[in-house]
């Protein structure tokens, strides 16, 4: 299993904001985010998507951001996928939770219906993709994804927690999370 000296794990549904902090960061547009997490020189680090970490062939890095997607990767036979054993195999763990309101994420969602101008293969998985998430946000699966996914955090006390809110358009600084004064995403 991989060995990681310092993990950064941006977790959130679909459309939370998680991609575009992870790329804010490693272009060196979060400064003050990045100086409040403990990620120095962001453009050093390793980026990988949470399905792509069996591609890494490196054994051990020294630093590495992981794009996780709560509703891609939650199973209710399994739970969360591949976080147990890389947070278990690193020496400092920060988790960045981007929480956005189900509204938000409908509103992300549907725009990304309407940026998809040209059709072929690619476009179409991705088209059925969003519109799948768009039944599951109607369905206030992003809530029970939240709940879960904070659940499942509070048995990592190794593990640094921040909350970001993803409802903005613009990114200030994370909030330390409290078990006991979990976030309300309606």
């Amino acid at each position: 299993m991989l060995q990681v000296d310092q993990l950064l794990i941006v977790a959130g549904p679909s459309c939370s904001g998680k991609t575009g902090l992870i790329e804010g960061m490693l272009l060196g547009a979060c400064g003050s985010l990045c100086a409040q997490l403990g990620v120095t020189r962001p453009a050093s680090w390793v980026y990988s998507d949470a399905w792509r970490l069996k591609e890494i062939r490196s054994p051990s890095l020294p630093r590495l951001m992981v794009h996780y997607d709560l509703c891609v990767h939650y199973s209710q036979k399994i739970g969360f996928r591949h976080i147990k054993r890389l947070i278990k195999n690193c020496k400092q763990a920060t988790i960045v939770t981007m929480c956005a309101s189900t509204e938000t994420l409908r509103r992300r969602n549907n725009a990304r219906i309407f940026s998809l101008a040209r059709v072929d293969s690619t476009v179409v998985q991705r088209f059925f993709r969003i519109l799948k998430r768009r039944q599951m946000y109607k369905t206030g699966f992003s809530t029970f994804v939240y709940e879960k996914w904070f659940d499942f955090l509070e048995s990592f006390h190794e593990a640094d927690h921040w909350l970001l809110d993803g409802n903005l358009s613009s990114l200030g600084l994370a909030q330390r999370y409290d078990a006991d004064n979990r976030p309300s995403l309606l």
